[in-house]
């Protein structure tokens, strides 16, 4: 697929909470992108809670600057994700 600019390149993900999240907290991910996406391009956070016998996909989105936080679904006490 042709895109309406140049492609953007991951420059990092971060964790914004602590290792360990208690019960009911929503993890947050900060997305940095070498600029915004192009509307063409999806970004998509994988994760598993089951050391990925399966696995869920979140797509990123609010770009700005090519970065953009997404929060995940909160899970139970003691789930690794």
């Amino acid at each position: 697929m042709e895109t309406s600019s140049a492609p953007v390149t991951f420059s990092s993900v971060t964790d914004l909470n602590s290792r360990t999240i208690g019960p009911g907290q929503t993890p947050q991910i900060t997305v940095t992108l070498s600029a915004d996406p192009s509307p063409e391009e999806k970004v998509y956070l994988v994760y598993s809670t089951d050391g990925y016998s399966s696995r869920s996909a979140q797509e990123v989105t609010g770009f700005s600057s090519g970065v953009a936080t997404a929060t995940f679904i909160a899970q139970t006490g003691g789930t690794t994700v």
